[in-house]
């Protein structure tokens, strides 16, 4: 726009008038409609910020080489434009390559550290109801004695088959809460009793090898 209030007027002033006010209104447009997207842009990191930015680089380095330092832009050889579309180009590809290969990484860690996440809260679910396990075994070892005087009342009275169902009825109490030995690892069992618990509610046949 400068270079063609330029040719229009002749003045040079005009030209700078004339980016001025293209840039101010250049900077506007970006602020209201593009500041969002710049914000998250900059949420990246460091290396894919210098990725993004290859590109205008590129540019700035041809622009300067080839107008501030040299006039080789003004020189009327055809291979200094062929050559800015070339290394533009080249950079885009590379651009791709790298920003993919990062992006591709980057989802590779995001999964790793949900499975992670995942396993990290199915143990703490696994030791939650381990703890509600040993403590409802804990309070049905503190209930012995009252369990044993029960039988012993009702033998005494000769009351044997409300005896056998009611020794029948902690036994059953006792094998959903009782840990198996599957292994030397006592966590490792806590686990798999609890598994096993479960699936036996189910009805469903498994078998464990530790």
């Amino acid at each position: 726009m400068g270079l063609f209030a330029l040719a229009l007027t002749g003045q040079e002033w005009c030209y700078y008038v004339c980016r001025i006010l293209v840039t101010v209104g250049a900077f506007i447009l970006l602020c209201r409609y593009v500041c969002q997207t710049t914000a998250m842009l900059f949420a990246k990191t460091d290396r894919e910020l210098l990725i993004i930015g290859s590109l205008p680089i590129i540019y700035y380095i041809f622009d300067y080489a080839t107008t501030k330092f040299s006039s080789l832009l003004y020189s009327g050889n055809k291979a200094v434009p062929e050559f800015l579309g070339f290394a533009m180009c080249l950079t885009y590809l590379l651009f791709l390559l790298v920003y993919f290969r990062e992006y591709e990484m980057k989802n590779k860690a995001e999964q790793y550290n949900e499975l992670i996440q995942m396993q990290l809260n199915s143990f703490q679910t696994e030791m939650t109801n381990t703890r509600k396990s040993e403590k409802k075994m804990s309070i049905l070892r503190h209930d012995t004695r009252h369990h044993l005087s029960v039988l012993r009342t009702l033998i005494q009275q000769g009351e044997t088959d409300k005896a056998l169902e009611y020794l029948n009825e902690v036994s059953q109490t006792y094998d959903d809460t009782v840990i198996k030995t599957y292994c030397r690892n006592e966590m490792v069992n806590s686990v798999l009793s609890i598994y096993n618990m479960r699936f036996e509610e189910q009805r469903i046949r498994w078998e464990i090898q530790v």
